[in-house]
């Protein structure tokens, strides 16, 4: 067989994103996020907000090189955080300055695709130099098209990232340890995934199948009183395969039915609390639903299903119920959206006597075209943690604010703000959070 060049480029990035997430960490929320149309693959332009439009005048260029197109940028930050623990009875503030640095490469071929994305984010505080963080993320993406209703995407991504300060899981783990609440820096965890697609879609009927491979690896962390919070038996892989199968009734209406079933592999036989819980599992789940397209103004997709997670160790008990997402967008005017999304669906814990939570979310987001180079946003986040096994449930409520002022096609500078507040019906849990940062980026 003779590959294209194109072909082969497409063929040598999947390769080098395969060999450098080998070994990595992985994806956490198993639910789907949004529905592929495997009938229509082109993205329709009443599915862009006004967030995402293009604006030749001020949009990022970067430069060109033969069938690529190369886009470098940094960004430097400055956030007053005024509860930097999320702490309820020992609020700490400080200003931290984050340096985040991007480059992307992507294709500029007829037919198949291939990119190439990097990104880092170095955080450094004024006063309480142990919440200093680096962190990056490399992401590999491909198309080939195999014909014209057939089509081959990959995904690969290894990132380093901190948990939240606030995470019950980096918590639980600190006390266990005997260490009190938080321990002495915030942990680390790689996380990388591998994710394979195919669709087939010769009529109005489609189908797709996906597979995916993810890995979880946590770094033990030094408790604030010489101990050693133990998050290595966090580590885990997760396979995953996900096929679907879709209907176009009429232009703009599509019905689908999505399966999947996974198997969620710790490290570890036995965790590191006192009752030594096997916590590898098994799970499937299937789920009806529709995209939809109201005109040129409203466009979605929501699905209803039911999900079941079964774990080896038979003193955890299964989670079962229902499972759901939806994703809307309404282009209000030309210069207006909204943007609502939900979900539900089951994820990990190390929480003693739990088996996981049933993690709920809900989000509204406005965006509004105020000139063409000044963009602002606004939203509302609503988070519910239902701890199964245990009388546990943490609401988290958020509201957030921005505006963006593009200068220049290379220059421009923001503005964020967000208020969090968590309440939980476990003592000493409950917390209020403010951010408010400025930020000014330069592309190239």
């Amino acid at each position: 067989m003779v590959f294209a060049p194109k072909t082969g480029i497409f063929l040598l990035f999947s390769a080098t994103c395969i060999i450098y997430t080998a070994g990595a960490a992985n994806g956490q929320d198993l639910s789907p996020t949004s529905v592929p149309n495997l009938t229509q693959p082109d993205f329709p332009q009443e599915k862009i907000s006004v967030a995402d439009r293009p604006h030749p005048e001020y949009d990022e260029v970067g430069f060109r090189i033969p069938s690529y197109i190369i886009k470098p940028t940094i960004s430097v930050a400055e956030t007053f955080d005024s509860n930097i623990l999320g702490s309820s009875s020992f609020e700490r503030s400080d200003f931290f300055t984050s340096v985040i640095p991007t480059l992307s490469i992507e294709s500029d071929w007829q037919d198949n695709a291939a990119s190439l994305y990097a990104e880092g984010d170095i955080a450094r505080y004024a006063r309480y130099t142990s919440e200093n963080v680096d962190n990056f993320l490399v992401r590999g993406n491909g198309r080939l098209d195999i014909q014209r209703e057939q089509t081959l995407t990959f995904e690969a991504e290894y990132q380093v990232q901190h948990e939240s300060r606030y995470s019950p899981e980096s918590q639980a783990a600190v006390s266990q340890a005997g260490g009190g609440t938080y321990a002495r820096f915030p942990t680390q965890y790689a996380l990388g995934t591998a994710e394979l697609t195919y669709i087939y879609s010769p009529s109005r009927w489609g189908f797709g199948i996906t597979g995916s491979i993810n890995d979880y690896a946590f770094t033990n962390e030094p408790t604030l009183n010489g101990g050693l919070a133990i998050n290595g038996d966090r580590n885990r892989q997760e396979y995953v395969v996900t096929p679907r199968v879709s209907y176009e009734i009429i232009p703009g209406y599509q019905a689908f039915i999505e399966g999947w079933g996974n198997r969620r592999e710790y490290d570890s036989t036995f965790d590191a609390t006192p009752e030594h819980y096997k916590r590898s599992s098994s799970g499937y789940a299937i789920a009806a639903g529709t995209e939809f397209k109201l005109g040129n103004v409203v466009t979605g997709d929501l699905y209803v299903g039911y999900q079941d997670q079964m774990y080896d160790d038979a003193r955890l008990g299964s989670n079962a119920g229902v499972y759901l997402g939806a994703s809307v967008l309404w282009n209000i005017t030309e210069l207006t959206s909204l943007k609502f999304a939900a979900s539900r669906g089951i994820e990990e814990t190390i929480l003693i006597g739990s088996s996981g939570f049933w993690d709920t979310e809900l989000r509204v987001t406005a965006e509004h075209e105020l000139l063409r180079n000044i963009l602002l946003t606004a939203g509302i986040n609503y988070g519910l943690n239902e701890y199964q096994g245990i009388s546990r449930n943490d609401t988290m409520i958020s509201g957030s604010f921005g505006g963006r002022w593009r200068f220049t096609q290379r220059y421009s500078a923001g503005i964020a703000g967000t208020l969090q507040h968590r309440s939980s019906n476990v003592s000493n849990n409950s917390f209020t959070r403010a951010l408010v940062a400025i930020d000014f980026k330069a592309s190239f």
